[in-house]
């Protein structure tokens, strides 16, 4: 998208693209090693969650790593 709005003067590495997290993800089932995802979970709905959950599920390959990091909440009571 950067490279053709030219809004950021920065190039990104070919291999990172930006996604909606609430839609199906762009890749094949079993085909992903590694999902990360940082402070993202907590801002969708639970319906947005569910499926952001289940589509990390269905493009993770068998015994392949997910990392999802979100606010402990015990910091807000």
């Amino acid at each position: 998208m950067n490279k053709k709005l030219k809004l950021f003067e920065l190039e990104w590495d070919e291999d990172i693209f930006i996604h909606n997290l609430t839609t199906k993800f762009p890749w094949k089932k079993e085909t992903v090693d590694i999902i990360y995802s940082s402070h993202t979970l907590e801002h969708f709905d639970k319906e947005q969650g569910k499926l952001f959950l289940s589509e990390c599920y269905r493009v993770l390959k068998k015994n392949g790593i997910i990392r999802i990091v979100v606010p402990d909440l015990k910091c807000f009571v």
